[in-house]
């Protein structure tokens, strides 16, 4: 009888004997019990990873849902039925307790510790505005309506507040006019104004009834902005027929079919590293230098956590193109403008100021793209600057982009390098690297470390977390050991559903080329072929992207002819409209700096210093 050997070779009964085959049969369970020992550090690597992805959105779900009830709650006290007794304006404390007016017999408690509310939590204050519409039951129930009633709602880590929170309101009364609120009263108090006592149980109701029915629809002044855009066709194509040819070449200089684009340009993208403003916020809020640190860490890692699923590539900007994005009527309260500055090599200069808080950020950077093959590096040179109400001038890099996979298999993103955050103001700095994934590296992937130390060197606090996910700090020994408790500084807010139909674009995203009236004529939103894309014709996007390509290039051909045929110097081809190159008297480098006249020629509607690009 034959026996199969472990390497396919035949044996006979008279080669091997049942000595033999126990023998072989151990060979085999111990390779095998070898793979399980070799991967099993692997297997263990993933499984921790996927459990604390499972365990933040746990958190984020539990965060909202006590928000909801909060809401629920306070809402549900205002109309409950009415009772004999009237309120009194009580202070109450963050997170504390609402209780009645000492004129009543027995004392009742509303806890909000029931909700999940802490001490860390921070309240706005929402006025709602309670106008009557029916005086015919008014009349009947013989009561006075309230004039204002203000709630105070938790705002929770890596929730915006609403923007209706943000808003006051003027309270009406048709019958008897506006009473306005008790003086003295403070942001922490709860002013309930509630009417005479009622006669009878059909008064309560019927005033509750007419109070309910009386509420009139919010309207915001500020902008309501879309929420989603049209979903991609999805139309593919093979990438490797377009670029095998560019190996080892720089990528923005091979052109490629919009199939390969997201539908924004490289302005909104950058225009992104904004979306956690509020980390700057809180960066202008305080004076410790540590602290201050620390919340700028936080933001520089967060501009890194939207792409981590967005492997479409922005559409780059025409030379003279801009962006302007206007915030500073809603929660964010900044404005922004971008200008595509250079051609070859791609070069875009971006300036923000809050218009609330009084920080500002610059930056100029210049994307160097290199395709291997197998992936494409993104080399991001520029420096990021930022300066603080209190006077404080940060500046730092960015780190590299690889796009994996652009041949075979799903496309992935990963950053890494080193970073290093200056504070030239008050000599601190904060050393920060961005771990290159790695299917043997120990830890779950895209971390990030870092430690804020102080000008003679000394460690002060770690910051830690993953790029596209959370950041939190630490404090640290003089020795470097963490010591004390860490404190979450930012988590990623998750993207909508149905992103992945929509270029896995967030809802920020989505509000980038959303089109505005009175932008200048540069603008990317007017880009017809980034339009169209967006709109979801194609074939049409890209017969406007060759058009508007070539008209850019024959018109630098004409540029150089004459230059050629001339005996004295031309102008520049191109001259940037809102930035202009300066030396930094910080840093020492050359940089493209706003100049400050774009808003003012918006308000005048003058462009007549902007190219005809579309």
């Amino acid at each position: 009888m034959d026996v199969v050997g472990k390497f396919g070779l035949m044996f006979t009964d008279t080669d091997i004997g049942a000595g033999g085959c126990v023998s072989l049969y151990a060979a085999t369970c111990s390779e095998a019990l070898q793979f399980l020992v070799t991967n099993f550090e692997r297997w263990h690597r993933r499984i921790l990873a996927e459990q604390e992805r499972c365990l933040g959105l746990e958190r984020t779900i539990e965060q909202l849902a006590r928000q909801h009830r909060a809401l629920e709650l306070q809402l549900a006290q205002y109309y409950a039925p009415l009772d004999s007794a009237s309120f009194e304006t009580v202070r109450a404390p963050q997170g504390g307790t609402l209780r009645r007016a000492d004129t009543f017999e027995r004392s009742a408690s509303v806890h909000l510790e029931s909700v999940g509310s802490t001490e860390d939590d921070q309240f706005f204050d929402a006025v709602s505005v309670m106008q009557h519409q029916s005086n015919e039951a008014l009349a009947a129930s013989d009561l006075n309506p309230p004039t204002q009633v203000r709630l105070s709602l938790p705002r929770t880590e890596g929730v915006r507040a609403s923007a209706t929170s943000l808003i006051s309101l003027e309270s009406v009364d048709e019958s008897s006019g506006s009473d306005s609120c008790a003086e003295g009263s403070t942001e922490s108090e709860l002013q309930l104004r509630r009417p005479p006592p009622a006669t009878s149980e059909r008064h309560r109701g019927s005033y509750t009834e007419a109070v309910r029915a009386s509420v009139p629809p919010v309207s915001l002044t500020v902008r309501k902005r879309r929420t989603t855009i049209p979903p991609s066709p999805k139309i593919a194509l093979n990438l490797w027929s377009i670029i095998k040819n560019g190996i080892g070449k720089d990528i923005t200089k091979i052109p490629l079919p919009v199939n390969f684009n997201e539908p924004i340009s490289f302005l909104q993208r950058a225009s992104e590293d904004l979306t956690y403003s509020e980390l700057l916020d809180r960066a202008s809020e305080t004076k410790d230098p540590v602290e201050q640190m620390a919340w700028v860490a936080a933001f520089s890692v967060s501009c890194y956590a939207t792409t981590a699923i967005r492997t479409g590539k922005p559409f780059n900007p025409l030379w003279g193109e801009t962006f302007e994005f206007d915030r500073s009527d809603d929660s964010y309260g900044w404005r922004l403008i971008a200008e595509q500055v250079s051609h070859h090599p791609p070069g875009s200069a971006l300036y923000c100021e809050s218009v609330r808080h009084g920080w500002k950020v610059w930056l100029e950077f210049y994307l160097v793209s290199k395709f291997r093959g197998k992936y494409m590096s993104v080399f991001p040179k520029g420096t990021v600057n930022l300066l603080l109400p209190d006077g404080s001038r940060y500046t730092w890099t960015k780190a590299t982009t690889v796009v994996h996979n652009l041949i075979v298999g799903s496309l992935w993103i990963d950053n890494y390098g080193d970073v290093v955050i200056r504070n030239h103001t008050s000599g601190y700095n904060c050393p920060m690297r961005f771990i290159a994934h790695s299917y043997f590296g120990r830890g779950p992937p895209k971390q990030v470390t870092g430690v804020i130390q102080n000008p003679s060197g000394t460690p002060k606090c770690l910051i830690r977390g993953c790029w596209d996910s959370h950041i939190e700090s630490q404090p640290v020994s003089e020795d470097g050991s963490p010591v004390g408790d860490s404190k979450l500084l930012w988590r990623a807010t998750p993207p909508p559903p149905g992103s992945e139909n929509i270029y896995n674009f967030s809802l920020f995203t989505v509000e980038l080329n959303e089109m505005e009236p009175g932008v200048a004529p540069t603008d990317s939103r007017l880009r017809p072929d980034q339009r169209l894309m967006e709109d979801g014709a194609w074939d049409q996007a890209n017969e406007e992207k060759r058009r508007i390509e070539q008209k850019q290039r024959a018109k630098r051909h004409r540029w150089e002819e004459e230059q050629a045929s001339s005996s004295e110097p031309l102008d520049p081809l191109f001259t940037p409209c809102w930035f202009s190159l300066v030396t930094d008297n910080v840093t020492g480098e050359q940089s493209y700096v706003y100049t400050g006249k774009y808003w003012e020629a918006k308000s005048r509607q003058d462009w007549s210093c902007c190219p005809d690009i579309y």
